[in-house]
């Protein structure tokens, strides 16, 4: 599934993203261990200008992953802290 995350074809990666945050909500401990292989593709999503669509199904998936997985602090400081940090530098 994680490997459809890099598809050319926004709606897929949408359908990808989509299952992913139900995933999360009933199978918390399972998708835990696959955080940091996700998040990346997430966060590119979200960065991602071509497809809206993309963007808000990214956005609830994070909010899904945050909500049920209580991983919230560690992403900040890798993802968004740096950057804050590297803009200003």
């Amino acid at each position: 599934m994680i490997d459809n995350l890099g598809d050319q074809n926004p709606r897929v990666v949408s359908n990808v993203l989509e299952a992913l945050g139900e995933l999360v909500k009933v199978g918390r401990t399972n998708v835990i261990e696959h955080v940091k292989e996700l998040l990346p593709y997430i966060i590119e999503t979200l960065q991602d200008q071509s497809s809206s669509t993309k963007r808000e199904t990214a956005l609830r998936t994070l909010g899904n992953l945050i909500q049920h997985t209580g991983y919230v602090i560690e992403p900040f400081l890798e993802y968004i802290f740096n950057k804050i940090v590297l803009y200003r530098s």
